[in-house]
């Protein structure tokens, strides 16, 4: 299916998890004391922007690239801060902690940019542009990893001591399962990531490259999808089920609409025709 097809199909999906998020069992949930989740207006804020970006898609194909980006970045951003916020109010903020914010933000741009760089650079591997898009994409990603790792550093020293990370809310026979899905997206983003920034010299070279990390992001946002499913539904009380859900299923579909809008971005301007 190509992407032309696909976007829409996305905006759809994005303009009904609007409607869902003004839901009063999604903006309006009740969080219990204890539980590092964002205020209501953030579900609010999140919702108004899938609804614009949403009709965007059908409107303005052109603006599609950019308010993906501003909408997925928007969602981390003050998901996170907000989360921020209530572990400080708990008095478990931590230096190491401080690195959860920009490790999101990086990995909530880089792997859409890598993603939709390498479906473009499968049909023209040799395309400067798509080239630099994906290597841009490519060292968010390193860095975003390196300030996850940074900020999980302490519950990972101290693991054996039955130390818990405040931010991880997987426990459970589930638990080590969701750590694995996790570790293995991880590892997959590595790979891409590396196939990226290696040199390109010939075109058939390049493709086999770029498809295999297009498959190898194939499989990490499944991963992530998964992951983010069965925390939403093992970890938190009934009543926290929906919003859990709804979030993970907004950011997914975040993350395709900007590896898709990039996919076109990156084929149009190599093609010399508005994207």
């Amino acid at each position: 299916m190509s992407v032309d097809r696909r976007l829409p199909i996305l905006g759809v999906l994005l303009l009904v998890e609007s409607a869902a998020g003004f839901t009063p069992w999604i903006s309006a949930a009740d969080f219990p004391r204890g539980y590092v989740e964002p205020p209501s207006w953030a579900y609010t804020t999140w919702s108004i922007l899938a609804a614009i970006l949403g009709i965007v898609i059908f409107l303005e194909r052109r603006a599609v690239f950019a308010m993906a980006i501003f909408s997925l970045n928007a969602v981390e951003l003050t998901g996170w801060v907000a989360r921020l916020v209530a572990i400080h109010r708990m008095k478990a903020l931590t230096v190491f902690l401080s690195f959860l914010v920009p490790g999101m933000m990086f990995m909530a741009l880089g792997p859409p940019l890598l993603w939709g760089a390498a479906r473009a650079l499968r049909e023209n591997p040799m395309d400067s542009r798509s080239c630099r898009l994906g290597r841009i994409g490519a060292g968010l990603t390193f860095a975003g990893i390196v300030c996850l790792l940074v900020q999980e550093a302490p519950y990972l020293l101290s693991i054996f001591r039955e130390s818990r990370n405040p931010i991880d809310v997987s426990v459970g026979w589930h638990g080590p399962l969701v750590s694995l899905a996790q570790l293995v997206g991880r590892i997959l983003l590595v790979w891409s990531s590396v196939e990226m920034l290696r040199r390109v010299r010939e075109e058939a070279v390049g493709r086999v490259r770029m498809r295999r990390v297009d498959r190898l992001m194939c499989g990490w946002i499944a991963l992530t999808g998964v992951g983010a499913a069965v925390t939403g539904l093992l970890d938190v009380p009934a009543r926290l089920v929906a919003p859990n859900l709804w979030e993970s299923a907004l950011e997914v579909t975040l993350i395709l609409v900007t590896a898709f809008s990039a996919d076109r971005w990156c084929r149009a301007r190599a093609e010399g025709v508005p994207a």
